[in-house]
């Protein structure tokens, strides 16, 4: 019960010019530097998931490249078909691109390596 009054008393008690916080302060900056790991942390992953979803774009693209694939003989797509992929390869791709100029506006610190 002792916690409970020390967190309830009125700020005149409190004597502000001490060099040591008093509890609620205490509690106060270890919830704003949880906080702030917690921000640091979402940063870090966004950058991680803009490159994710960049990858993801181009798995697709390559996907669609594998079905579309006319030059070899062992090819079972009519042409029709494989037009149907190609533009479903090049629509991935031109989304992965679309990503990466966006993703880059909004960060431009975030690295691309090897995308693109």
């Amino acid at each position: 019960m002792d916690t409970l009054t020390e967190c309830m008393a009125p700020l005149s008690q409190f004597n502000l010019q001490n060099a040591y916080p008093t509890t609620v302060h205490r509690v106060h900056w270890l919830r704003a530097r949880a906080q702030s790991g917690r921000w640091s942390e979402e940063a870090i992953l966004v950058g991680y998931e803009m490159q994710w979803s960049i990858r993801y774009f181009l798995h697709k693209a390559q996907q669609w490249d594998n079905l579309c694939d006319t030059g070899n003989e062992s090819s079972s797509l009519a042409p029709g078909p494989a037009a149907y992929a190609a533009r479903k390869a090049a629509m991935w791709r031109w989304v992965a691109l679309k990503a990466k100029k966006c993703f880059l506006q909004a960060n431009p610190n975030i690295l691309f390596e090897g995308l693109l």
